[in-house]
């Protein structure tokens, strides 16, 4: 497997200072949901160093579309001359990979790992192109940076229109030391810390069409792991996701996903606009 990589840097370097110098780390095959304001949230959280990496194939083995690729390039590219980024965007060779799907994006993610330490970083955010950092998420994260990968207690939306689910215990990765090996998908050698601070709305399965919805599930690193039921989870669990909808997770060992809720006020708050049509809004007098 072989990459290939670029840096675009603006003329300089601004955003609000943090303790700790910090890379966010994409990696994305198509602009998903939101990947604009994802980047936006966590430019005004005072990151101005960024990885894009970018597979020339999704797990399933489904080539990355050219214009997808040149939407990215374009885009990182365009993010480092106004905003004075720097912006580093790395394609990666995945064509012919074998092995588990999750085997695959451990692969691809330990290859930005030796990139970025190659940059001379310590410190990388694991962020989504579908992923939100609230205000004043990263503040909050610096303090517990250590020797140890980071989870949070991520709002997690889902469906169309979408509904954030009511669990308490849904960790997402949202830091690594550089020195981190990724084993499964995004999963580490290292056991991670949680910190229980909804510090990220994910949407991880809303997307503008239903369509979107489906093949983001198809296209998932567990699409091909016996222990989830994507299939059953888009026939029957998908087509009923509204607030009071119970156990609708994937997942068949056990339930993660437990019930759909309203946004509070507060979540709404924290969403760009320009979102809002592809979601449920919260309930009158929802704190």
């Amino acid at each position: 497997m072989e990459g290939r990589g670029k840096s675009v840097r603006g003329e300089k370097e601004e955003g609000v200072p943090t303790i700790k110098k910090y890379i966010a780390y994409y990696l994305v095959n198509q602009d998903d949901f939101c990947l604009e304001e994802s980047v936006m949230s966590v430019y005004r959280e005072g990151v101005t160093h960024f990885l894009f990496q970018i597979p020339t194939t999704y797990w399933d083995g489904t080539p990355t579309k050219k214009s997808n690729q040149d939407f990215i390039e374009e885009f990182a590219t365009k993010l480092a001359y106004d905003l004075q980024l720097d912006i580093h965007i790395q394609t990666i060779e995945t064509n012919g990979m074998g092995g588990p799907y999750a085997e695959r994006e451990a692969c691809v993610r330990n290859r930005a790992m030796a990139e970025m330490k190659s940059l001379g970083f310590e410190h990388v955010l694991i962020v989504d192109g579908d992923a939100l950092w609230r205000p004043g998420a990263l503040e909050k994260l610096d303090k517990w940076v250590e020797e140890e990968p980071l989870t949070v207690r991520s709002v997690s939306v889902i469906g169309l229109p979408g509904y954030p689910v009511d669990v308490k215990a849904d960790g997402l990765l949202v830091y690594v030391p550089i020195d981190t090996q990724f084993l499964h998908g995004r999963s580490t050698k290292q056991n991670p810390t949680h910190i229980d601070n909804p510090a990220v709305i994910h949407f991880t399965s809303t997307r503008r069409t239903v369509e979107e919805v489906i093949d983001k599930q198809r296209k998932s690193c567990h699409y091909d792991d016996e222990d989830y039921d994507f299939e059953g989870w888009i026939m029957h669990t998908l087509p009923r996701l509204k607030p009071g909808a119970k156990n609708v997770h994937m997942f068949k060992k056990w339930q993660v996903w437990p019930e759909v809720r309203g946004f509070t006020q507060d979540e709404w708050m924290d969403i760009p606009e320009v979102l809002y049509e592809f979601l449920g809004e919260p309930e009158v007098g929802d704190e």
